[in-house]
């Protein structure tokens, strides 16, 4: 708390201009009241990469009181955001809690080098359950609009295979191509009722 209370007395009574490194190592030291200080005189970080660099420090330490105050205070990560945690290493509980809180993967081909990327990293006991967590995010499916989750039935049988063996996998994948079958049949009934 020390160099808080100097970092007030130099702004407030010797007006030192305070650039965006300080807000960096605010949350690089986890002091939340110098954060909540900061951002109180409407000082913000305009960089993405300051912000990123914020919440990836935090993230890679499992610092998830930093997390939630950056999130509080409005502080915005960038839309490469998940990308970036898993290529710096953050752990898979924080790289949840990010995914929780609304960061997504701009594509199903970033996902896929996100899954990739763990699967490489040095650290086994850090990489191997973020790969497998980000499998399983393609298992569910990956819409390419948003990144978010597929609603079952837009899901091949493949995918749904690993969920409850072969045989649910089997009947859910006649189910889809029925459901399928019977909206392309409705279609072509209604152009030709409209023709």
């Amino acid at each position: 708390m020390g160099d808080f209370a100097v970092l007030r007395y130099l702004h407030e009574e010797v007006g030192a201009t305070l650039g965006p490194s300080v807000f960096v190592g605010a949350a690089y030291g986890g002091c939340e009241a110098m954060l909540e200080w900061l951002v109180g005189r409407a000082f913000g970080l305009e960089d993405e990469r300051m912000r990123d660099r914020c919440y990836l420090h935090a993230g890679k330490h499992g610092d998830l009181c930093t997390l939630v105050c950056l999130r509080r205070l409005g502080v915005q990560w960038s839309g490469e955001m998940l990308m970036k945690a898993v290529d710096a290493g953050v752990p898979l509980p924080v790289l949840q809690w990010m995914w929780g809180q609304g960061a997504r993967f701009s594509s199903a081909e970033e996902l896929q080098e996100a899954a990739r990327l763990a699967a490489t990293q040095r650290d086994v006991k850090r990489g191997q359950p973020v790969a497998e967590w980000l499998l399983g995010l393609q298992l569910q499916g990956v819409d390419d609009e948003r990144c978010g989750r597929v609603p079952f039935w837009r899901r091949s049988a493949r995918q749904l295979i690993g969920r409850g063996g072969v045989q649910t996998g089997v009947a859910i994948g006649a189910m889809l191509i029925l459901w399928r079958w019977w909206g392309a049949w409705l279609k072509n009934a209604c152009r030709r009722s409209t023709a």
